[in-house]
């Protein structure tokens, strides 16, 4: 999860169509929260990653986005 995002309401959020709220990672951690640090370099699937957008839409994103 986006740590920036804890706690926010979507009207907190000025572009929740452009913003990520949950991330694919490979951390071994127990619900992890964070930001970049967390993307695995290189992706995961072909060079991306599954996201879902602040607005719940779904999608495959490249990681260096």
């Amino acid at each position: 999860m986006n740590w920036a995002l804890l706690g926010a309401a979507l009207s907190d959020i000025a572009s929740p169509a452009e913003t990520i709220l949950f991330y694919e990672t490979d951390t071994v951690e127990d619900n992890p929260a964070g930001g970049m640090d967390y993307l695995p370099e290189g992706g995961i699937h072909d060079g991306g990653i599954n996201v879902t957008w602040s607005t719940g839409t779904p999608s495959g994103c490249p990681w260096t986005r």
